[in-house]
């Protein structure tokens, strides 16, 4: 965000662009768990189940509370790609993070670690029709 404050600044000028809060955008970046979000949303009175994915309106309403981005890590391996590493202190998680921005932009970029353990591949796999020799 430096950078584009120091080199694109009158581009931002010319879009009207509210500087001040782009000037804020500094880390360290807060840091949520999957259920301390769902719990920003149930405060806020969304009838959210645990166990679901967050949908636009709920990124929104869980980073508005912010004035950066916002981490929100440890989803249920449930809602995320099957070759997300599982936690290795709570195989319900995935070691995923997704970064909500504020403003209402939502999502602007996710990631997880990659399952890594060739036996969880087996284990996949063995579950669903063959797909192959691994």
């Amino acid at each position: 965000m430096d950078h584009v404050l120091r080199h694109r600044r009158p581009e931002l000028e010319a879009l009207e662009r509210d500087i001040s809060k782009l000037e804020r955008i500094k880390p360290p970046f807060p840091r949520l768990s999957y259920q301390e979000a769902a719990q920003i949303l149930r405060q806020k009175g969304f009838q959210f189940e645990e166990g679901n994915d967050f949908g636009a309106p709920d990124e929104t309403a869980i980073s508005e509370g912010f004035d950066r981005p916002v981490l929100v890590h440890r989803y249920p391996a449930a809602v995320k790609a099957f070759y997300m590493k599982r936690d290795p202190t709570d195989q319900r998680l995935a070691l995923c993070v997704d970064v909500l921005a504020p403003e209402g932009v939502g999502e602007i970029i996710g990631g997880g670690q990659r399952e890594d353990d060739l036996g969880a591949w087996k284990a996949h796999l063995g579950a669903r029709p063959s797909q192959g020799a691994l």
